[in-house]
């Protein structure tokens, strides 16, 4: 029987506001997950940055590197100490959440990287608007923890003194891109947790119902050898 236009609308309507709660609990637990350290955040910066570098795209570099956590941390280019491995160091596969939330401890760290990025140019006139002064901040840590130490330990540093700290590779895409880092961290672990949860769920029926099927079969050979 096709669902008529009403049913349609009253469908979309209960779609569209737990969706909305989705993200707002989502977005919730994502800021309540412990940040990483700061020796961690460091070690993880690389991989973004090969990511990002990759294309020169912010959509792009945080959503493989929101996705490689997640589903494969057997990558080169993410630290040994975060790829799940076994007794005999093989790694181990169907860690979805537990990458998941390492990259949501990435994402809650690089936020409070923001904050002590602002602070330190909070005095500074970086010949911007409140705009371009916030996109400058938003990609600042991809220059590298050098420049970031550099500037946190500088008083009163100039504009030119500041921008001279992002390493010539990265002038275009930090000191003149709009790349929303934070924002697109959050919205792919968003998205993808979705995704796990709902993954997990259905091998976990998977799982339940070859279980079921092993059991009916040895029931049957057991009854078979019972007969004879």
């Amino acid at each position: 029987m096709t669902t008529t236009k009403p049913e349609m609308i009253s469908i979309g309507t209960q779609y569209a506001l737990l969706h909305q709660q989705y993200e707002r609990e989502c977005r919730g637990y994502i800021n309540a997950v412990a940040p990483l350290t700061d020796e961690d955040f460091w070690l993880l910066i690389g991989k973004l940055q090969d990511d990002v570098k990759y294309r020169m795209n912010a959509d792009h570099g945080c959503d493989e590197f929101v996705r490689s956590l997640c589903f494969d941390r057997s990558r080169r280019n993410i630290p040994k100490k975060f790829r799940p491995v076994d007794e005999d160091g093989q790694y181990v596969r169907g860690d979805e959440l537990n990458g998941w939330e390492l990259a949501a401890a990435f994402a809650t760290k690089y936020d409070q990287i923001l904050h002590k990025i602002h602070r330190a140019l909070r005095d500074v006139n970086m010949h911007r608007g409140d705009d371009g002064f916030g996109d400058f901040c938003d990609s600042f840590p991809l220059a590298g923890q050098v420049a970031f130490d550099t500037l946190i330990s500088s008083h009163r540093p100039t504009c030119d003194e500041i921008e001279g700290l992002v390493p010539e590779a990265w002038k275009k895409f930090i000191c003149h891109g709009e790349n929303y880092i934070v924002t697109t961290l959050v919205n792919n672990l968003i998205r993808r947790f979705c995704y796990i949860v709902s993954q997990s769920e259905r091998q976990a029926r998977s799982d339940k119902e070859d279980e079921e099927r092993e059991e009916r079969l040895r029931n049957a050979r057991e009854a078979k050898k019972a007969k004879s």
